[in-house]
């Protein structure tokens, strides 16, 4: 069963108090209401992309809001202390599952659905601000959405940090060639048959898995959570598809603004990959 979680009173109410955060304030509701917001938007962004709510997805990010209450918790401590003990946040020690990455994505994508601030969907988040996994999210990313646009980039982080995508047209070439050599790792020898798929050896850490099994292990994951099988002839040729297309270019194409995310809170997102 469905559930509509970002309830227009209840949201509007939520990012109201958001906007009265302040800088230093030790009772920091605005902070715990942005969290809550979020929360909800992640349950709703499950349910679209997986098919079912999951006991991390109830979950998620439920520390934070008790955090913040603590007078000597700085905004600053509550993020770090989150970021080490969360495995769904890159920086934690304990992230070694895909499990852990999809759960990764679905924060990420979920973002632009109740944070202004964080206008990226997942795809461009992981180019902007976290270019070191693309070996390991950019197969995740794929079996998520395969509607992704590989090629173009929503140009609205006008920043100087040392991953932002635009700085250069040599960075933007040599982050450009790393998502089509990955692409490609991703169908090389690519199983088509979904008995094949299912036979296949899967590590449990996913540090030790080579992007295609990455890929492989998130699109059974998210097959099985959706009541689906995976179409494997259908699979290769979008993976294909993608991989002549980015062939045609040398590098990301900046969008003035982000394209417009669909979501529901009762439907299931197209997934071509599953039938």
């Amino acid at each position: 069963m469905a559930i509509q979680f970002l309830k227009p009173k209840l949201t509007d109410y939520l990012n109201k108090q958001a906007s009265k955060w302040q800088n230093g304030v030790c009772w920091r509701w605005p902070d715990a209401a942005y969290t809550l917001e979020h929360k909800l938007a992640y349950l709703e962004r499950e349910h679209y992309l997986m098919g079912r709510y999951s006991w991390s997805g109830l979950i998620h990010d439920w520390e934070k809001v008790f955090l913040y209450f603590i007078p000597w918790m700085t905004e600053a401590k509550v993020t770090a202390y989150h970021r080490k003990h969360s495995p769904h946040h890159v920086e934690c020690p304990k992230r070694c599952l895909v499990e852990h990455m999809i759960q990764s994505y679905i924060d990420w994508d979920c973002a632009p659905l109740t944070k202004p601030d964080k206008p990226l969907t997942a795809y461009a988040t992981l180019l902007y601000l976290y270019p070191d996994e693309i070996e390991y999210m950019l197969p995740v990313c794929l079996a998520m959405n395969p509607k992704e646009n590989l090629r173009q980039l929503p140009d609205t982080h006008k920043i100087t940090s040392k991953t932002y995508v635009f700085q250069s047209d040599d960075y933007n070439r040599r982050l450009y060639q790393q998502v089509k050599k990955t692409l490609w790792k991703m169908l090389d020898c690519l199983p088509t048959d979904f008995d094949d798929i299912k036979r296949w050896y899967y590590p449990k850490d996913f540090h030790s898995m080579l992007p295609k099994v990455v890929f492989l292990k998130t699109l059974l994951i998210v097959a099985k959570s959706r009541g689906q099988k995976i179409n494997g002839e259908t699979v290769k040729d979008i993976l294909t598809s993608k991989l002549i297309d980015l062939d045609h270019y040398q590098q990301f194409e900046p969008l003035e603004k982000p394209l417009k995310q669909e979501h529901s809170w009762f439907a299931l997102s197209d997934n071509p990959f599953l039938e």
